[in-house]
Parts: C-alpha cells; sequence; structure tokens
C-alpha cells in the first residue's frame, strides 16, 4: 500500500495526484519525529511489560489546557474538553502556535464518540495562516474524509477502517492521546495494539500502548503519582504520564523535542 503523506522534502508542494481510494488498516503507523513538527506548525502535509493494575477506571471528563514545548521553548497552547453528552462523548480542541518566522497557527477540532468510545464524526478547522477544513465521517462500512483548502476544489478519500478499538488520533491535538488511555485494557496489561486513523495524513494503522508503572513524575518536581504509559509506533516513542482517570498531565516525546505539560 502506498503511503499518501507528502515526504518532508515535498511538504511546501500541493500534491494534484491524490485520488479518493480504499485502504485499509493493515501497516503499522509511522508518525516520523520531523514529520510530527511539521504538522504541529502548519496544515496537512499530505495537502500542502509491567503488570496491569487491579481495576480499569470508567471513562472521566476532563478539561483543560495544555503548554506546549519545542526544545524547552514554549511554542503554544491547547485548549480541550472531553465530556459526555446524551448518545456518547463530545472531544473539543483549541490550538494556539507561534510558527516559525513570527506567524501564528490557529486550529480547532470537535470529534463526537459512541457510548463505546468508537469515533463517529471528526472535523478540524485551520483559522489560520490559511483557512481550510478537514471532516471525517465513521459510518458503518465506510468512513469518508473530506477536505477543503482556500478555493481548492474539495478532496475527498474513502476508507475500509476496523470496527473495534478505533481512535482518532489527530497528531496537532495532544488531547486525543487521553483518547488511547482510554481503551487500554489494564485487566489485560501488556503491551497492546490499538487501531488509530490520522486524519492530516490520510494513513490508518496500529500503535502499541503500554502501562509501565506508578510514580511521580521524573526530575522531582512532584510527589503526586502518576500513571505512566508508553506509545509505540514504527519510529517513535511517547511517554505518557496520567491520573488513574485517564487525566494527562504531560508527554514527553524525546525524538522530536517536544513536551506538553498540563496547566
Amino acid at each position: 500500500m502506498r503511503r499518501l503523506a507528502i515526504r518532508l522534502a515535498e511538504s511546501s508542494r500541493r500534491s494534484a495526484s491524490l485520488r479518493p481510494r480504499s485502504i485499509d488498516g493493515s501497516r503499522g503507523t509511522r508518525l516520523r519525529p520531523e514529520l510530527l513538527l511539521i504538522l504541529l506548525l502548519g496544515w496537512p502535509a499530505w495537502f500542502s511489560g509491567a503488570a496491569a493494575q487491579e481495576s480499569a477506571p470508567l471513562p472521566a471528563p476532563d478539561t483543560g489546557v495544555f503548554e506546549i514545548l519545542s526544545s524547552q521553548q514554549r511554542v503554544g497552547i491547547e485548549k480541550f474538553s472531553i465530556r459526555p453528552n446524551e448518545s456518547g462523548w463530545v472531544v473539543t480542541g483549541e490550538l494556539q502556535l507561534q510558527a516559525p518566522g513570527g506567524g501564528r497557527v490557529s486550529e480547532t477540532s470537535s470529534l463526537t464518540l459512541n457510548s463505546s468510545l468508537h469515533p463517529t464524526f471528526y472535523e478540524r478547522v485551520q483559522k489560520s495562516p490559511m483557512e481550510a477544513r478537514l471532516a471525517v465521517q465513521f459510518g458503518p462500512t465506510e468512513t469518508i474524509l473530506e477536505m477543503t483548502a482556500g478555493e481548492a476544489d474539495p478532496y475527498q478519500q474513502i476508507f475500509l477502517l476496523p470496527k473495534d478499538q478505533l481512535a482518532v488520533l489527530d497528531t496537532n491535538f495532544f488531547h486525543h492521546f487521553a483518547l488511547l488511555l482510554r481503551l487500554y485494557d489494564r485487566a489485560r496489561g501488556m503491551a497492546q495494539p490499538l487501531n488509530v486513523f490520522i486524519p492530516q495524513e490520510a494513513l490508518p494503522g496500529v500503535v502499541h500502548l503500554q502501562y509501565l508503572d506508578r510514580g511521580p513524575l521524573p526530575g522531582g518536581q512532584s510527589t503526586v503519582e502518576l500513571d505512566h504509559f508508553q506509545v509505540v509506533t514504527d519510529e517513535l516513542q511517547i511517554e505518557i504520564w496520567a491520573t488513574t482517570e485517564g487525566a494527562i498531565q504531560r508527554i514527553s516525546i524525546p525524538q522530536a523535542n517536544l513536551e506538553v505539560v498540563r496547566q
């Protein structure tokens, strides 16, 4: 299966050759460190073993603000909300980043899930530096992605995605990692494969999530004990510390020199 994401060296050009086609979710997810940084500071590149704890927590609402640090320098903030509604869950985010050269990136996201935490609809809107919209409708048989940017014609693509253990992982919004934690089965423990869909790369895949241990954050800044998880992709290792209810307190991605800290 040919990867649809444009390589880093081509990220400044819009690809006119992409066409809708069906894709299954069988390949591994490749979140490269350099690509992660590009995705954070611009529109999608493809378009111009520890034992488990005794009990699993129930999904819990969460609202907060993340401070995003690149090479120990603050580059932006992310506000987010994870809350229940009458049919399941609504997850929203607002991202403000300072791009290289002084420009600003402003984006919002909205994700709806059913009571089993399966995604039903996702929308991401970029307000600056250019106007663009990405929408994903998750259907019973097909998932349809549509994107519009500026005055360009809408781009549409159809996917055949797994029906179980599926999470949206838009790597511009770090609160989406909290949804991965809510899918983790603590009774099973160990590393568990989870199906993910990365909208801005038009890419389905698999990540492995593992609970490692419980303790304070490294560095001795706090004595509060947190659950330590690790997400492993083909090329990235992501460290996550969260409360027992799944509220993320810190994310560390050493290969990308990125730190995300809850305010």
